[in-house]
């Protein structure tokens, strides 16, 4: 970047995200587009793109769970990560 390689950088991110697809590497390469000034279209449709990776990690991530019980009059809250396991019955 820094040597305004912005081609060659925009081929390299290309390769990674072939080989391994993470929002960072989309993220920077959504930058390039920019940065390459490529039609609009272009820039939207890889920001939606990257959005669309952020909420299939979100998906994909345990969610926390609140368990609240009262004792003494104290209200006393904890919280717990869900977790989903896979069950083999055969």
């Amino acid at each position: 970047m820094r040597l305004s390689n912005y081609e060659e950088a925009f081929a390299i991110t290309n390769t990674i995200l072939e080989k391994k697809e993470t929002t960072n590497m989309k993220n920077f390469q959504c930058l390039l587009i920019e940065v390459l000034n490529k039609p609009k279209k272009d820039i939207e449709d890889c920001y939606l793109y990257n959005a669309n990776l952020y909420k299939k990690q979100l998906d994909n991530m345990p969610k926390m769970i609140s368990i609240t019980t009262k004792q003494n009059g104290l209200t006393m809250r904890a919280y717990s990560m869900q977790v989903k396991q896979n069950i083999n019955l055969n």
